[in-house]
């Protein structure tokens, strides 16, 4: 990875993250981390939609989030991304041009493998040892206020997902 300054939002189910990282060397350095509690996957797995009334109040949070951006000059080096709570929803694509119109930010709707794919290379760096459990066979289960996943690994082998 290059060095430099990075921000990450995830919009999640039942709060937004995020996180601003200085990477120098390969090694990386947490600057600020911020997490603000929204229910929005109450909204879509109970309506199907997310309401007007929490599509401004995560604009009004995302805006704070924007104004982080603008200090620390990482408008080029940020990436922003929703998961089950927006991606399920009805009403997705108004919600994000919503959220875009409000605060300038671009939002991406990742796919769920690509998010399990990140949360397991989180698991991979974060648990000691990883390699060794992973070669003696590991089961990864995945529950969210959204989705529940397993995974069954061998090796470098996926042998179930």
């Amino acid at each position: 990875m290059k060095n430099g300054i990075f921000g990450i939002i995830n919009i999640g189910s039942s709060a937004i993250r995020m996180q601003i990282s200085e990477f120098k060397n390969s090694k990386e350095r947490v600057l600020e981390s911020i997490v603000t509690p929204i229910a929005l996957g109450l909204d879509t797995f109970e309506k199907g939609y997310i309401s007007l009334e929490k599509a401004k109040e995560t604009a009004q949070i995302l805006s704070k989030f924007a104004k982080k951006l603008d200090e620390y000059k990482i408008w080029g080096n940020y990436k922003a991304i929703c998961t089950s709570a927006v991606r399920d929803a009805q009403i997705k694509y108004f919600f994000i041009n919503y959220i875009n119109a409000k605060t300038q930010l671009d939002i991406e709707i990742i796919e769920e493998t690509h998010e399990m794919y990140i949360k397991y290379l989180g698991i991979m760096h974060d648990i000691k040892n990883f390699d060794k459990l992973s070669q003696e066979g590991l089961l990864l289960a995945y529950l969210s206020s959204g989705s529940l996943s397993i995974s069954i690994k061998a090796g470098d082998v996926d042998l179930f997902n």
